[in-house]
C-alpha cells in the first residue's frame, strides 16, 4: 500500500453536498470549495508577530538593498505566508524575557499577540512556564523555597490570565536534563532554578489551575537522562 493510498483511505471520504438558498437548492451554480482550517495542528514560533500584533515599529522590505545586505520580508508579509501554510502558533514566556523586572510582566503585549492569532484561526501555545535557562536574573536572590513558590505562582498567573486565549503550555521544558543541565547564557541562574525546583518537587502539589492544557516539552529521551 502506498503513501497516497493509505492518506486517502485514512484522511480522506465521499460526501454529497446540497447547496441551498432559503431553502431551495441551487443548481447550475459555480462552486468553490477550500478547506478553512484542520483538526491536525501544523505550527511554528509566532515571536515574530509580538511587534506586529501590538502595532509597534517592525523592520520593512520596501526601500533598495544595500551593498552586501539580506533583505528581510516585512512582518506583514512574513504573517501571510505564515498564516498560508500554519494553524498553531508557540509563543515567548520564557521568565527572563517575559518577567526581566519582579512584578512588571510583558502580558498585555503577550495577550494582545495570542489574541491576533485566535482572530486569524489558529491555536496558540505558550512556552515554557518553567526552565533552568533564561530564568529571571532576579530569582537569584530569592531562597530555594521562595523560588518554589515563586515558580508556582508564576504558573497559576500565567495560566490565569490567558486563559481563553491560550490554553496549551508547555509547563516544563527539558525537565530530562534538570537539575544538571548546562546548556544556558547563565549558569548561576539555572543551577540555583534548577536546584530548588527539584528538591521541591515532593512537596504537596498546588491545586490546579481551572484553565489550560499542559504539555512537557523536551529535547532528550536517552535513557541516560530520563533514570533521573
Amino acid at each position: 500500500m502506498t503513501t497516497d493510498t493509505t492518506i486517502r483511505r485514512i484522511r480522506a471520504a465521499d460526501a454529497t453536498l446540497t447547496l441551498t438558498s432559503g431553502g431551495t437548492a441551487l443548481a447550475h451554480h459555480d462552486v468553490v470549495v477550500a478547506q478553512r482550517s484542520h483538526s491536525f495542528l501544523f505550527g511554528c514560533t509566532g515571536f515574530e508577530f509580538v511587534p506586529l500584533a501590538n502595532d509597534e515599529a517592525v523592520a520593512s522590505d520596501d526601500g533598495p538593498e544595500l551593498p552586501g545586505e539580506s533583505r528581510q520580508p516585512s512582518a506583514a508579509s512574513l504573517a501571510e505566508h505564515w498564516l498560508d501554510l500554519f494553524n498553531f502558533a508557540t509563543l515567548p514566556f520564557y521568565w527572563g524575557w517575559f518577567e526581566p523586572t519582579r512584578g512588571r510582566p510583558d502580558t498585555t503585549r503577550l495577550r494582545n499577540t495570542a489574541r491576533w492569532f485566535t482572530q486569524r484561526g489558529c491555536v496558540v501555545k505558550g512556552h515554557p512556564l518553567a526552565w533552568h535557562t533564561l530564568a529571571a536574573d532576579w530569582l537569584l536572590g530569592l531562597t530555594n523555597e521562595e523560588i518554589v513558590r515563586a515558580q508556582v505562582d508564576r504558573i497559576h498567573r500565567e495560566v490565569t490570565d490567558f486563559g481563553g486565549l491560550i490554553d496549551m503550555w508547555d509547563v516544563i521544558n527539558e525537565v530530562v536534563i534538570m537539575p544538571t543541565g548546562t546548556t544556558t547564557d547563565s549558569p548561576g541562574s539555572a543551577a540555583r532554578w534548577g536546584g530548588s525546583r527539584w528538591s521541591g518537587r515532593s512537596s504537596t502539589p498546588p491545586a490546579r489551575p481551572t484553565h489550560g492544557r499542559p504539555c512537557c516539552s523536551t529535547t532528550s529521551t536517552c535513557p541516560r537522562r530520563t533514570s533521573a
